[in-house]
């Protein structure tokens, strides 16, 4: 690849084995085959490269030689020419880098509680001795309120934020897209893991609460809205000692189980619906929290900011 190629454009690094989900590099492949259709536009201005991670202690034979090139033959993107080009050095400093951190998105408008939020968690991070990134991505309407919470969060230097309002409208779109996608082929939340954590995301930003969602690699996550968030953080002290024992995003997962009460409301809004689409979808969107059928209603909005 010629660097010219890259210049004045951000490099997302894939890096992976070569046991990557098909349904993982399906979504990949759309988003950025999406990307591509208008290739002037800000959100647009990226390139990928995966970066395949072997052991190298194992023999590289004509089964993983084949498997590789065809992943590589599946990818619409750049990749290394080889695996034996990845030196032990960048290996040891990939796999550190990834097990190290958590990353962090969270949403949403209220900015007294994104204040709390962040500042907690800051907190709580250094008693942990985590290290830990967050990203704000607002809501999937953001308006004045929104660009207003991006502004006070970067003079606060509160979290990480998009460069661009236009990124947060970006980032919604395409997992509206990705849930239009799989719903189409009949893909349910009962039957598919990737689903049920759209729709937990759509549901988020459909609520009128801010929320997070916490991760370490592919394998850790916690997620809950504004207030069990807020309040988990805030009483760390009472699952330190399991934080300790069996890490950071398990224990915090089970102290939002505690949390946790019978009684829920969950929205989830769907652009892009016609009224005689409903029909065709409702048997394929249920509750996250408890798995029924979700009700589906027509909502007229007029929202100021």
């Amino acid at each position: 690849v010629s660097i010219e190629l890259l210049r004045r454009k951000s490099v997302l690094l894939l890096i992976s084995d070569l046991q990557i989900p098909e349904k993982e590099l399906i979504i990949l492949e759309q988003i950025y085959n999406e990307s591509r259709v208008q290739p002037t536009r800000i959100e647009s201005q990226y390139e990928v490269i995966w970066i395949p991670i072997v052991d190298r202690s194992s023999t590289f034979d004509d089964t993983m030689r084949k498997q590789f090139e065809s992943l590589q033959a599946m990818m619409p993107w750049y990749s290394v020419g080889h695996p034996s080009m990845i030196q032990p050095a960048v290996m040891r400093y990939i796999k550190e880098l990834t097990d190290r951190k958590f990353i962090c998105l969270y949403g949403g408008e209220d900015m007294n509680w994104i204040r709390k939020f962040t500042t907690t968690a800051k907190a709580v991070a250094k008693t942990a001795n985590i290290e830990l990134e967050m990203l704000y991505v607002g809501k999937s309407n953001p308006r004045e309120r929104v660009r207003r919470n991006m502004t006070n969060i970067e003079l606060e230097n509160l979290s990480h934020t998009l460069s661009d309002i236009s990124l947060i409208w970006f980032f919604w779109v395409r997992l509206e897209s990705m849930w239009h996608s799989r719903a189409q082929h009949g893909v349910t939340v009962r039957n598919d893991l990737i689903m049920q954590e759209i729709l937990t995301m759509l549901g988020f930003d459909g609520s009128d609460q801010g929320w997070a969602v916490i991760s370490r690699g592919a394998d850790e996550m916690a997620r809950a809205k504004a207030e069990t968030f807020l309040k988990s953080l805030e009483e760390y002290t009472a699952w330190e000692a399991a934080a300790a024992e069996k890490g950071f995003i398990p224990a915090l997962n089970d102290h939002f189980r505690s949390l946790r009460t019978e009684h829920h409301c969950n929205r989830l809004t769907l652009p892009g619906i016609s009224v005689a689409e409903i029909g065709s979808i409702k048997d394929t969107v249920v509750c996250v929290d408890c798995g029924k059928p979700m009700e589906a209603l027509l909502m007229f909005r007029c929202c100021t900011d």
